[in-house]
């Protein structure tokens, strides 16, 4: 749905999955999403959520016992 004067699309979320809950607080935060790309990226993986939930709590794991 187009707003006027908008250049992108507007949508409405109406409810969503806590996985989405989960990607939009990650995406969120500027310095881990840079660092799951780095991380799916130098694994070779596509970012899917799958991929982006695993290389998530890779990285919170190893900050926490490294």
């Amino acid at each position: 749905m187009f707003a006027l004067g908008d250049r992108y699309p507007t949508y409405l979320v109406r409810s969503m999955t806590l996985d989405g809950h989960e990607f939009l607080e990650l995406v969120h935060n500027e310095t881990m999403w840079k660092k799951v790309k780095t991380t799916v990226s130098e694994k070779g993986l596509s970012l899917t959520f799958d991929a982006i939930k695993a290389a998530e709590l890779w990285l919170i794991h190893r900050s926490f016992f490294s």
